[in-house]
Formats: structure tokens, sequence, C-alpha cells
């Protein structure tokens, strides 16, 4: 056997295997057991699947004191800061980036997170899947960039005032 990965449409007959395979609409990969594997193109029974009970509530209650602690959170210092002009300062322009941030992150990626649990596969569509993707990266480079810019600002802001006093 030259190669461990024949394609089953080679022009070398496949012997029978001694493996049930799985068939599928999608071009199937022969492996040296030969197995057939297909990519992407799995029949889970998904209405047998029931979460344990020992592990359903404590990721409800996980999941859920995340996001209702986050919202509430995130948006409080986003109210604060953004109502009362005292509070308007660097350092709080700063914390309100990192709450935009974290809400962003706590708002859309936690549900589905959540959702996601009771499933095998991704069953919201390939533009949320995309989105999702792209809002948790999102998130996680602005809180890191306002926490960068935070430990950049600080030490500035002491040699300012040394400087002037």
């Amino acid at each position: 056997m030259a190669s461990a990965l024949l394609l089953n449409n080679s022009p070398t007959p496949m012997p029978p295997s001694p493996i049930t395979t799985i068939t599928t609409n999608s071009p199937a990969i022969t492996t040296s057991n030969n197995t057939n594997i297909s990519d992407y193109d799995y029949d889970y029974d998904l209405t047998d699947y029931n979460v344990p009970l020992e592990e359903l509530i404590p990721v409800t209650i996980v999941y859920g004191a995340t996001l209702i602690l986050g919202l509430s959170g995130n948006l409080l210092v986003i109210v604060v800061v953004a109502r009362y002009r005292t509070m308007k300062n660097i350092t709080n322009t700063f914390l309100l980036s990192l709450a935009s941030a974290d809400l962003l992150l706590v708002s859309i990626c936690i549900p589905v997170k959540f959702a996601a649990f009771f499933t095998f596969s991704w069953t919201f569509g390939e533009f949320l899947c995309k989105a999702m993707s792209y809002l948790q990266n999102v998130s996680a480079l602005c809180s890191v960039f306002t926490l960068t810019a935070m430990s950049l600002e600080s030490p500035a802001a002491l040699s300012v005032t040394s400087v002037a006093n």
C-alpha cells in the first residue's frame, strides 16, 4: 500500500471493509484500515440526546449568573460614567471601553454558548456561526487593547505629574 489515504473514486478496487461505513452524499476518504470517513456530514439522532440533570443544573447556574452579573455590572458602569460629568476622565473612559467590550461578549456570546451546550452540532446557521467567531475576537481584542492602553497611560500620567511638581 503506497498511500495511507485513497479516494473512493480511485481506479484501485477497494476490498470489503470489516467495519460498518457511513454512507453519505459527499466524497468519502478511505483510511488504511478501509473505513470511510466523510467530511462534515454526520447524522446524529438529536431527539435521543438528553443532558443529565447533574450536568444541566451547574451549567445553567454558572451561565445564568455570568449573564446576569455581566449585564447588570457592565450596564451600571456604562450608565454611571456616561451620566455624571465628574466621572468623565481618562481612566473612566478606559473603563467605559472595557465595560462595552465585556457587555458585547456577555450579551451575545453567552446565550449562544449556553444553547450550543445542548446540541452536538451548530444549529444557528452559517451567518451566526461566522458572526459569533468575529464578535468573540473583536470583544477579546477590544479588552486587551484597552487594558494595554490603560497600562501605558498610567506611567505617562505619573511622569507628567512628577515633572509638574
